[in-house]
């Protein structure tokens, strides 16, 4: 399975910086020398298994070389949340979302730790928070609605779940928790014709 980690940086240059794939000292000498590592949109470091712990390592020496960047605490606790160290994750996505509180995505990144950490009351909060931020953006309504769901209201799942694919019918999690509470999503066939 493999962990794709997206980090967008602000108000830099934009270059290629692909963290799992470098070593920790060659970005060190190379923010020794040539200052921060800009990254370009689009750039996503990419863990395969087993490569979580050089993946934090590296989110690491990205936060060492510049704190302020929101983007690589969230995809810290990404990796963190993969390895199923929860507590490092929500630490990781709380730093974020300090840094930029007005931003959906940290909120987003922290609700379904919670989730998948089994305590889903304390993500409902992010998921709710995160829905003001971007009330449209499928994948937020895609995280609520699976909190919904855990959390056993049904209704506001199904809605939101339902929202969600209608933004997004590629959407596989949405769909998949909406087979789960008994309710089949409609296919829209249009495009096929």
């Amino acid at each position: 399975m493999r962990v794709a980690l997206a980090i967008a940086f602000t108000k830099i240059p934009t270059l290629a910086f692909v963290a799992a794939r470098k070593s920790s000292s060659a970005a060190s000498e190379r923010a020794k020398s040539k200052g921060p590592l800009p990254i370009s949109s689009g750039a996503s470091p990419t863990t395969e298994k087993g490569e979580a712990d050089r993946a934090v390592a590296d989110w690491d020496k990205v936060i060492e070389i510049n704190p302020n960047i929101p983007a690589a605490y969230s995809s810290g606790g990404v990796v963190y949340r993969e390895k199923g160290d929860f507590e490092l994750a929500i630490a990781d996505h709380t730093k974020a979302i300090a840094l930029k509180p007005d931003e959906a995505g940290g909120y987003n990144n922290r609700a379904p730790t919670y989730l998948e950490w089994g305590k889903p009351e304390l993500g409902l909060p992010d998921a709710e928070r995160a829905v003001e931020l971007a009330p449209g953006n499928a994948l937020i309504l895609d995280t609520r609605g699976q909190i919904y769901a855990a959390l056993g209201r049904r209704e506001e799942a199904i809605a939101d779940l339902t929202k969600a694919l209608s933004r997004r019918p590629d959407l596989k999690s949405a769909r998949k928790v909406l087979q789960q509470l008994g309710v089949m999503p409609r296919v829209d066939n249009s495009q096929d014709q």
